[in-house]
């Protein structure tokens, strides 16, 4: 695309099984989650890039294990953000 480029990132989590046991007796499993993230750059014919992005583009909540808690190293807490960023090269 030349000065343009566009980016697209899918972050998958797989299920995961807890110690946690429902009413009946069977494990509690936690849903899988896929995150996406989407961003354009334009780069500048003097050395400058431009970039804006969205992450958690369909704004998944993290998921809950049975008490309620949710791993915030493997789970987006924050939800849809965008972000700009510019760039000079020297």
């Amino acid at each position: 695309m030349g000065d343009h480029s566009l980016f697209y990132q899918a972050d998958y989590v797989d299920h995961q099984s807890t110690t946690d046991t429902h009413d009946n007796g069977s494990s509690y499993q936690i849903d899988s989650i896929v995150y996406h993230t989407v961003s354009y750059s334009y780069t500048m014919p003097w050395n400058n890039t431009i970039s804006a992005g969205i992450n958690n583009l369909t704004d998944e909540d993290p998921r809950f294990d049975a008490s309620g808690d949710y791993e915030s190293s493997i789970y987006d807490i924050i939800g849809r953000s965008y972000w700009v960023s510019f760039t000079q090269a020297f």
